[in-house]
């Protein structure tokens, strides 16, 4: 039997199917999303987004599980590990193990997210005539890829079968969209799309509710350049040799790290280094915290953030904002509403940002409550599901 022939799924590899006892429903079609990983921490999106699937079944569908998110409730499927199987999905759309997935479950779609996963599976949507639809979500618009030759050319190729295959390519940003035109995307078939989150239920946090006898000032984020962590440090010192008092608890883990406790060494106790925290958690710091800063700016390899999903989050618990007027950080905020923009790499600008908010526990009172107002509005995950869901029935109709 050679990897052309099909054969029955492995058991390792089966779909591992909703907590309900009763399975998928049969009278539903299915959609596939498709995410390399499964799923980074990072990747809240991804989960939140097969979590408030409405009218489809999803299958969430990888290349490997990872130490990340849980998924306990989700629907998984993992691509059997032999590299000369996964070479042949990719360049030629050839997969038995996804033939029996796509047929026995009537799937009618897939969603990847991300660049890189809808190269890898634009050869096979094609093949089996599946309507193909890929969010972009920044780094993979964004970054300057740099590689071997041989690998150049492979993502080259990858790269002209994506844009050939894929039914709608969704951006979640005005930025995100304009920056995939600028790099060929097909404007026909690129559509703004932000993403939602799930919002509080219940008793719901106000900013500064339950802080301590200073103000205090959260960043979470991963180690990384486009974070800007080092900027909001050197803006704390700045604070710190004006006489501000204050606290900056730091959420996250990365190749940075050692460089930033680094920088933060002359701050002393103000600062409190966390490293990575759950959902849950960072849910929890948000309640005693009275503003939250979000320095992203343009890494020197042009990666930035594509719609930064924590400060809406921030602002949905009430929290207001200081961060740099780049990217796509406007259309995530109210400038001068729900946050305070300062010019972009700019400590000083930041320092005045958040000296302001500081000094000011009504501004940020009212800041917080005009946050958790426009996110409601705008990005509640119930109200952009229901925009996926018509999407996907476009799709299944062959109306896109």
């Amino acid at each position: 039997m050679n990897d052309s022939d099909p054969k029955p799924v492995d058991a390792d590899a089966r779909p591992q199917r909703r907590g309900s006892a009763a399975g998928p429903n049969e009278n539903r079609k299915t959609v596939v999303v498709f995410s390399a990983e499964l799923l980074p921490r990072s990747q809240t999106f991804v989960r939140d987004h097969v979590q408030n699937f409405r009218d489809f079944d999803p299958i969430l569908l990888g290349v490997r599980k990872v130490d990340g998110l849980p998924l306990d409730g989700l629907e998984t499927v993992v691509l059997p590990p032999s590299r000369i199987r996964r070479a042949i999905l990719w360049l030629f759309g050839l997969s038995p193990f996804l033939d029996e997935i796509v047929l026995n479950r009537d799937v009618v779609a897939i969603h990847a997210h991300f660049a890189d996963a809808g190269m890898r599976i634009a050869r096979y949507a094609r093949r089996r005539k599946l309507p193909l639809i890929v969010t972009l979500h920044g780094a993979d618009v964004l970054r300057q890829r740099r590689e071997p030759l041989h690998l150049r050319l492979f993502t080259v190729y990858l790269r002209r079968e994506m844009l050939r295959s894929t039914t709608l390519f969704i951006a979640v940003s005005d930025f995100i969209k304009e920056a995939a035109l600028r790099s060929g995307y097909p404007a026909g078939r690129v559509r703004r799309q932000p993403l939602g989150i799930p919002l509080p239920v219940g008793q719901e946090p106000v900013a500064g509710r339950a802080s301590g006898p200073v103000p205090k000032i959260l960043f979470v984020g991963r180690m990384v350049e486009k974070k800007g962590l080092s900027y909001l440090l050197e803006a704390c010192s700045l604070l710190a040799d004006a006489g501000c008092q204050y606290s900056l608890t730091i959420i996250g883990d990365g190749p940075l790290l050692p460089r930033h406790r680094k920088e933060a060494e002359g701050l002393g106790a103000q600062v409190n280094f966390l490293g990575s925290r759950s959902a849950a958690q960072v849910w929890q710091e948000l309640a005693t915290s009275d503003i939250f800063c979000m320095p992203s700016t343009e890494a020197p390899d042009g990666d930035n953030e594509g719609l930064p999903i924590v400060c809406l989050e921030a602002q949905a618990a009430g929290v207001p904002v200081v961060a740099f007027a780049q990217g796509p950080v406007p259309e995530g905020v109210i400038e001068g509403t729900t946050a305070i923009l300062s010019p972009d790499k700019s400590p000083a600008g930041l320092a005045e940002a958040l000296k302001r908010l500081l000094d000011d526990p009504a501004l940020r009172q009212r800041m917080g409550g005009a946050g958790r107002t426009f996110v409601r509005e705008n990005f509640d995950i119930r109200e952009r599901s229901r925009e996926l869901d018509a999407i996907y029935h476009l799709a299944a109709a062959g109306a896109l």
